[in-house]
């Protein structure tokens, strides 16, 4: 009698702690779905804390970016959240960027070693932006087309009102992207 007892209240026990698990499970599923379904503006402000609230920042799969390159038009930025440079490109870019587009498309690269890009790359330096129109490459500018070699100081000092300047007049091609 006391090992059927015993049995019971283990039993209990253990459907008390799978009902307790199958909550949380579910909890943390429903999260992650709601995380995932975040506006990219909102989980692009978390990476990068210097963009913008209301920064035009679309997150695309290295697929999603392939087909922009092979048919669309816009500008890719490919960066690294670890990047102390990106940290500090994707604000000036955004305002440079949002007087003549509605998004730029962003591939985080952290996870990505070695794309395969409709591009002929020989070695991704990043940060990279490409802007591209109906499949066309205009623009292509790496790290050094981007931050000048010689520059010692700290990232965040760099785009000063000069150096937004000459990005903004490399980024020129932007408004060829206007309907």
């Amino acid at each position: 009698m006391k090992n059927k007892t015993l049995r019971i209240i283990l039993d209990l026990v253990l459907v008390i702690v799978g009902i307790v698990f199958l909550i949380f499970g579910i909890k943390d599923a429903y999260n992650f779905y709601k995380e995932s379904k975040i506006e990219d503006s909102i989980r692009f402000k978390k990476s990068y804390r210097s963009a913008p609230e209301d920064n035009i920042y679309k997150y695309v799969s290295l697929k999603e970016a392939n087909e922009i390159l092979l048919e669309k038009s816009g500008i890719i930025l490919l960066g690294r959240t670890d990047d102390p440079w990106m940290q500090v490109l994707v604000s000036p870019l955004n305002d440079i960027a949002s007087e003549s587009i509605d998004e730029i498309y962003y591939l985080e690269m952290n996870d990505i070693d070695h794309p395969d890009f409709e591009l002929e790359l020989e070695e991704v330096t990043l940060p990279y932006i490409v802007i591209v129109k109906e499949g066309k490459v205009l623009t292509e500018l790496d790290k050094s087309d981007i931050i000048d070699a010689e520059y010692e100081e700290a990232p965040i000092e760099y785009f000063d009102e000069a150096n937004t300047k000459i990005l903004k007049e490399k980024l020129s091609k932007i408004t060829e992207l206007k309907n």
